[in-house]
């Protein structure tokens, strides 16, 4: 019985092993971009079904969706520093704005005074995010109930 529960938990350690060196030396050279492409998505729809959050920070800039962030609905939260409105602009493939949002400076009387603030959106291919402040980009999986 010993031996048998020996040999069992050998071949355990050797798949649990097998399994780490698999994730560690995962070769993708062998697939077409097509296939590389799916498999992201697929990867990304298992994160949104786990609920898994996965969050970036950007610094002020103009990004590009599906070169420098993967198209998807996510939650963005931009924070006011300094003396200027932060902003958060998106515009569609043909340059049309879609989407503004701001935090406003403190000292502007005429708006409502924001520090910060988080908005859902969803970028498609081609889109352009504009920020002009430091903003937190989170994929957006749902309702998440704790």
């Amino acid at each position: 019985m010993k031996k048998l529960l020996s040999v069992m938990l050998a071949l355990l350690i050797l798949v649990s092993a097998a399994g780490v060196a698999f994730a560690a030396d995962l070769d993708l050279s062998d697939y077409t971009d097509e296939e590389v492409v799916e498999m992201l998505a697929a990867l990304q729809q298992e994160l949104l079904d786990r609920k898994i959050r996965k969050a970036a920070s950007l610094a002020p800039g103009r990004y590009v969706v599906g070169e420098e962030i993967p198209a998807g609905a996510y939650d963005i939260t931009c924070r006011y520093e300094g003396e200027r409105w932060a902003n958060i602009m998106i515009f569609d493939a043909e340059g049309e704005q879609i989407f503004d949002a701001a935090v406003y400076d403190a000292g502007n009387e005429a708006a409502e005074v924001r520090r910060e603030g988080t908005w859902h959106i969803r970028l498609s291919e081609g889109d352009v995010l504009e920020i002009t402040s430091p903003a937190t980009l989170t994929v957006a999986t749902g309702v998440l109930f704790e």
